[in-house]
């Protein structure tokens, strides 16, 4: 990752921690498109490995899919590129 995409994804990162009214104050990134550029460059991927490794079972996520309502890993990546 080259060094202007690392800076935007520590923006979005930050963003992601305030409340969407605080970051529409704030000015700059706002929330959706922090949400899209942490998920496309760092959620998605992750959760596509995981997915690939152990497979579409949730077997390896149980507690974690449970905590959130989710029934397998494959429902939450989809949910996830929905929203």
């Amino acid at each position: 990752m080259d060094i202007p995409r690392k800076h935007q994804m520590n923006i979005a990162r930050k963003t992601l921690k305030m409340t969407p009214t605080t970051a529409r104050i704030m000015g700059g990134m706002d929330y959706e498109t922090a949400y899209k550029l942490v998920f496309n460059t760092d959620l998605k991927p992750r959760l596509l490995s995981l997915i690939e490794t152990y497979g579409e079972t949730p077997k390896w996520l149980s507690w974690e899919l449970e905590a959130y309502g989710w029934k397998t890993p494959r429902e939450l990546l989809d949910a996830l590129e929905e929203g």
